[in-house]
């Protein structure tokens, strides 16, 4: 009789932990998946919450919450994501490698292997050897004195947003960035000091300032004084009775 894998569920107290555990499972050729958006969660083939249990490494049998069997509608989409790997797009993410590790990066496109994100360089094409690594915002002025030819970048509504200069796309003196899709993990609300730069620049301002926005509201608490800064009781001061998640 052929016992048929399904799929499981583990949610870790860690982010490390989860990490450690999916490495360790790739090394013994255990099938499975772990999603961007999701950074302390792993699911894992198996025939039951038995087997999966000893796929964990011992060290990390406490690291891990109740083991559970994945919702059909659930199975469903992470099928269509092991086939496809795409990203959401517009959310923030964490580079795991290379010169950009540690990076915050604002997802603009992904597709089946690859994602392009908008970061804040640290390589520039008029940069020195000894400059290599500095972050800072493409200077198009510095460009043109150092003879490198520009050409201009238009968003969909026919705007000047930046120039493609020595092979790269710089817009809002951001980097457009590819990357492996399995090489970021998603940051819900990164430290605004992280996407320093997108505030510099001007870069979707909307978001980059809910995101600064929600951040701070994490650290208000009952009673703190507050303004309304929109709708009908604009200017209104008050104080807060209570806080939940995005209101």
């Amino acid at each position: 009789m052929v016992i048929q894998s399904i799929q499981f569920l583990i949610d870790f107290f860690t982010v490390s932990a989860q990490n450690f555990v999916h490495e360790f499972m790739k090394s013994k050729g255990v099938d499975v998946t772990s999603l961007p958006w999701l950074p302390r969660r792993l699911y894992v083939a198996g025939s039951s919450p038995a087997e999966v249990r000893e796929h964990l490494p011992p060290s990390h049998r406490t690291a891990a919450q109740e083991i559970i069997l994945l919702p059909p509608v659930e199975d469903a989409s992470l099928s269509t994501f092991k086939t496809q790997q795409i990203l959401p797009v517009r959310i923030w993410v964490r580079i795991k490698h290379g010169l950009y590790k540690g990076d915050i990066g604002f997802v603009e496109q992904s597709d089946a292997t690859n994602a392009i994100l908008v970061v804040a360089p640290h390589k520039h094409p008029y940069n020195l050897p000894q400059q290599s690594g500095e972050k800072s915002l493409f200077c198009n002025e510095m460009a043109i004195l150092a003879g490198l030819t520009l050409e201009p970048i238009m968003s969909p509504t026919g705007v000047d947003i930046g120039f493609t200069c020595g092979g790269h796309d710089f817009i809002y003196g951001l980097l457009r960035l590819t990357v492996p899709t399995h090489s970021v993990t998603m940051v819900e609300l990164p430290h605004p000091d992280k996407i320093a730069f997108h505030m510099i620049a001007d870069f979707e301002r909307p978001f980059v300032e809910q995101t600064v926005h929600l951040f701070s509201a994490q650290f208000w608490r009952e009673l703190n004084p507050v303004e309304i800064c929109r709708g009908d009781l604009h200017s209104s001061q008050g104080n807060l009775v209570n806080v939940e998640w995005h209101k």
